[in-house]
């Protein structure tokens, strides 16, 4: 995948702002989408405390004791913050995820005759008590996605497959509070004018307007931050 160019994004915010003139406010219809995979998911997910030495899939090191994954995702490590503000310096330790991997973080949009429109996605997440939010059209690690080419509906627009244009992307410190040197890169992309539609499963992906987004992030926090995130700069 190749470094997209940053355009200026005001002719998006000028399709943007014709668009709210015809789009449906209500997210009442994305609200019992979601609500209908949220029951779904609790007949087939659960999610349980459980001690770190019971974690089945993450390996400890005898040595440091850190938490590294079988397999793909960010390491559990320590660090130690001296801060020499007061004297004697104040010494405080803290675990932290350590993922080399840039995150990728990418929506999707297609313009409907006056009304753009967005695909984002419904994404597990165990931290959450419904299990369930909504989330980018991408959200995935970018030496991954790059290596072993992701079936997303995005995909064929990031790969140069089908005609669309980078609105904007950036690149940011992950949550530095618990992520150590980590990077999100942030992506917005547009279909061009006869780019096919991509395919995607309903259970898992929906298109919204931008006012829909809007209602949905002022109420219910179903919103990812990583999706509020792409939004922002709109």
């Amino acid at each position: 995948m190749t470094t997209p160019i940053t355009d200026d994004i005001e002719w998006f915010r000028a399709l943007l702002a014709a668009s709210e003139q015809v789009e449906n406010p209500d997210p009442t219809a994305v609200r019992m989408w979601l609500e209908q995979r949220r029951a779904e998911c609790a007949r087939k997910y659960e999610v349980r405390g459980v001690g770190l030495a019971q974690l089945s899939n993450w390996r400890r090191d005898e040595t440091s004791g850190d938490l590294s994954p079988v397999g793909h995702g960010p390491e559990v490590i320590g660090v130690e913050v001296i801060s020499r503000v007061e004297q004697p310096a104040v010494r405080v330790g803290q675990p932290m995820l350590y993922d080399p991997d840039v995150r990728l973080v990418v929506l999707l949009a297609e313009l409907r005759g006056r009304e753009l429109r967005f695909l984002i996605r419904a994404r597990t997440e165990p931290g959450r008590q419904d299990v369930l939010e909504l989330g980018p059209t991408v959200d995935h690690g970018l030496a991954r996605f790059e290596r072993s080419r992701v079936d997303t509906p995005a995909t064929p627009a990031l790969l140069g497959e089908v005609a669309a244009r980078c609105v904007y992307w950036t690149e940011h410190h992950r949550d530095a509070r618990w992520h150590r040197h980590g990077r999100i890169r942030r992506e917005l992309w547009m279909l061009e004018e006869g780019a096919p539609t991509p395919s995607f499963d309903p259970d898992w992906f929906v298109w919204v307007s931008y006012r829909q987004l809007r209602a949905l992030a002022l109420t219910g926090g179903d919103l990812s931050p990583s999706l509020l995130s792409i939004l922002a700069p709109l």
